[in-house]
């Protein structure tokens, strides 16, 4: 019986679908990251044992009084993300790194309306069914918390992208009428 070859090692390559010309400033001044899909719609579930304290922590950041995470699955994503992308900081060996930087950060500049789409529709989506589920107060909270939320945006392009989507997409609309007339207000500023 023949021996089986091992198939030859490649060197570490992780796939580099991020910013990675990101500074430390950067990454601890970002929103967190809370994307459970890629722009396909594709995900996958991974999985890690970790120790009690460290799951502890994790619940703790969900927990805090105006965390931006839901789930401790948001913790836990926008961890990983933040963190593969320090350690692709730590072990940056190819000359090319820079040049491939700044082609990513193309890449993610010119997704980002794609982004704020796929959100806005997202979000459409889930309040369209709350409403035909007979919850609209809860539909009208949700939206109330975006907008909020959203006007904490710093680009003045991202942010009015965004109310542009929301003030054309008629789900938002409709639960719009049920919100005080502060949020009916802002969308409809935001969105001119």
């Amino acid at each position: 019986m023949a021996k089986k070859q091992d198939k030859p090692k490649k060197a570490w390559d992780p796939e580099q679908q991020f910013d990675l010309g990101a500074t430390l400033e950067d990454l601890l001044a970002e929103v967190p990251f809370r994307e459970a899909s890629g722009d396909s719609g594709d995900s996958i579930t991974t999985a890690a044992r970790v120790p009690v304290w460290l799951h502890r922590r994790i619940v703790k950041l969900k927990e805090m009084s105006n965390s931006p995470y839901d789930v401790t699955s948001d913790v836990v994503r926008d961890a990983l993300f933040t963190g593969l992308r320090i350690l692709n900081m730590r072990y940056k060996m190819s000359l090319d790194w820079n040049v491939e930087s700044k082609m990513a950060a193309v890449v993610d500049s010119a997704s980002t309306s794609r982004r704020l789409k796929r959100q806005v529709t997202e979000l459409a989506d889930g309040l369209d069914d709350l409403w035909r589920e007979g919850d609209e107060q809860h539909a009208a909270d949700s939206l109330s918390k975006y907008v909020h939320a959203a006007l904490e945006l710093e680009s003045d392009w991202y942010r009015k992208k965004l109310f542009t989507l929301l003030g054309s997409n008629k789900a938002v609309q409709q639960v719009a009428k049920a919100c005080k007339k502060e949020v009916r207000d802002i969308i409809e500023r935001e969105s001119k």
